[in-house]
């Protein structure tokens, strides 16, 4: 799977996965999930762990060089009652 990745990345592709700086770089490319959505005309992705026992997940905001901001961390409340 990574070398897929630099192989698109060769191509002019960017990459948004797991394994990369700034997204769970301790995450497989291939266990990290992305899911667009879109607010006021901007697409996000969000970005979770597939394998990884947690409850957060990170909204990014692509940019146009292939880079991205990390717009936030999202954390569901554990239940307490």
């Amino acid at each position: 799977m990574a070398a897929d990745i630099k192989r698109a990345e060769a191509l002019g592709w960017h990459a948004y996965s797991g394994g990369r700086p700034g997204l769970y770089p301790d995450q497989e490319v291939y266990e990290t999930h992305l899911d667009q959505f879109s607010v006021d005309g901007n697409n996000y992705l969000l970005a979770y762990p597939h394998y990884k026992s947690t409850d957060e997940g990170t909204v990014i905001k692509p940019k146009p060089n292939g880079a991205f901001d990390t717009v936030c961390t999202i954390r569901r409340q554990k239940l307490n009652y």
